[in-house]
Formats: structure tokens, sequence, C-alpha cells
């Protein structure tokens, strides 16, 4: 047998293991407290303990992002969209891919709170 040969024959046993990596994804909903309208455009984070995101999407059109932490545990779902104050929503416990698969659905109301944004002026500069 050739080198190469052997290699995958040693393999070949790693093939059937199941994979365990990362965590349970999250199916994110995101609506408006006052209408119940979707949030697009929202961008939807897993706050850490320590403060780093854990994982990151953006809404889609129907208030949708879905999000998969590279590893379980406890995380603050935080939503940020131009024009609102950031919300902290609530703790979600995400489990091992290997003890929950498939998406976990979780719905987040965000309340109204603008925030009044500096005037943008564009221009075009002369040629």
């Amino acid at each position: 047998m050739t080198r190469a040969t052997l290699a995958l024959a040693a393999l070949a046993p790693l093939a059937v293991l199941p994979c365990a990596l990362g965590a349970q994804a999250l199916r994110v909903v995101v609506t408006d407290s006052a209408t119940g309208a979707p949030l697009p455009s929202a961008v939807v984070s897993l706050g850490a303990p320590d403060g780093a995101a854990a994982a990151t999407g953006v809404t889609d059109a129907a208030g949708v992002a879905t999000l998969s932490p590279a590893a379980g545990g406890t995380f603050r779902v935080l939503v940020r969209r131009i024009g609102q104050r950031p919300y902290a929503g609530p703790s979600v416990v995400v489990a091992a891919r290997e003890d929950a698969p498939g998406v976990r659905e979780l719905r987040v109301v965000v309340p109204r709170a603008p925030v009044a944004l500096p005037a943008v002026a564009v221009t075009r500069p002369k040629s």
C-alpha cells in the first residue's frame, strides 16, 4: 500500500463520527413593540459575558436573523438599528449542537426608542 492509501485508511474511521462542533442555531425574529411589525435591517448580536459578540447577523425584510455561535452558553440578545437606541434583550441559553440539533426560534419585541440623528449633507464635488 502507498502512503496516501495508508493515510486515507487511518482517517476513514473519523468519517463516521458525528460532527458536534458549534452550538444550536437561533432564528431570531425581531418585531416593533408598538405595531408588531417586523424590523428589517436591525443588527442582532449574542453578547457573551465577557462583552464579546458570540454571533451577529442582520434581520431581513421579515425581521429574521439566523445566528450560530461557535459554542453553547448563556448570551444576552442585543438589537441595534439606525435611529433607535440599542436594545439589550433577554438572556438566552444556547445548547451545544450535539445536545440540541436544529434551529430554535426566539422572538424579540423591541420597544420604540427613537434617537435624533444629526443632519447629513450630501454634496457633489465641482468638476
